[in-house]
């Protein structure tokens, strides 16, 4: 979809390879923290996501996939000065098993890399009894 010079790249094939790996580790003691939050284990919880990049259109295109998989999301103009745009949302309803998170951590790294934008992790509301995800 992009250039394969990293030079013109928001996410160099380095950087995307490095974030597999952090984000795989980062997940897993994640998932432990909420199986010690919530007493279950495997349970079935929408996930918050965030992903980075420089441009609007890659953030819009990045949107348009993440949509396609009846997510719902946002693209904003990021806060923090050394991203310009962050496209954040809501999952559909994920069991919580270490395996499916780990397939679903590495899509949306290669989702994100595909659309030249960084993904910078997920997190999640353990009790959504209350609608804490605005679905």
């Amino acid at each position: 979809m992009f250039s394969s010079d990293n030079d013109e790249r928001y996410v160099s094939k380095e950087d995307y390879e490095e974030n597999v790996h952090t984000q795989i580790d980062m997940s897993t003691e994640t998932l432990r923290h909420i199986r010690e939050i919530s007493g279950r284990r495997d349970s079935i919880l929408k996930l918050e996501f965030f992903f980075y990049t420089d441009e609007q259109s890659k953030a819009e295109l990045l949107a348009e996939r993440l949509r396609s998989m009846k997510y719902e999301l946002s693209v904003d103009s990021s806060a923090d000065e050394t991203h310009d745009f962050c496209i954040s949302g809501w999952s559909t309803d994920m069991q919580m098993n270490g395996e499916i998170l780990e397939v679903w951590v590495r899509e949306m790294c290669e989702l994100g890399y595909e659309c030249d934008c960084e993904f910078d992790g997920w997190g999640t509301i353990p009790d959504q009894n209350d609608d804490n995800t605005e679905s």
